[in-house]
């Protein structure tokens, strides 16, 4: 009965590193589109541009609403992980600029 389990979970094996390496990738991008983001605080921050944009975040969301259904997803699904990734970017972008401003009231 083992044997046959084992059998069985070598079938998703190829299947699981296919998952590895995208989630890698997701990583990987999620990387990349925090830096843009913080070379867009730094902007914001020499720009005296204010870090909370609500109207972009609404249109991306919209957007990204939208699309999700053409990649075979659920809305509320890209919307939730989507709010997860605008979050974390915004406590970032947040930071960064407290940091420049402060850099900049010292000099």
């Amino acid at each position: 009965m083992t044997q046959s389990i084992i059998n069985k979970q070598d079938i998703l094996q190829p299947y699981r590193e296919s998952l590895d390496v995208i989630n890698m990738q997701i990583l990987e991008l999620l990387s990349e589109r925090m830096k843009v983001c913080m070379k867009i605080a730094e902007i914001k921050a020499e720009q005296d541009i204010p870090m909370m944009q609500p109207q972009r975040i609404t249109s991306l969301l919209d957007m990204l609403r939208d699309k999700s259904t053409d990649f075979g997803l659920r809305p509320e699904y890209t919307e939730s992980i989507f709010q997860l990734v605008i979050n974390e970017t915004c406590c970032r972008e947040e930071e960064l600029i407290d940091q420049l401003l402060n850099e900049k009231v010292k000099k």
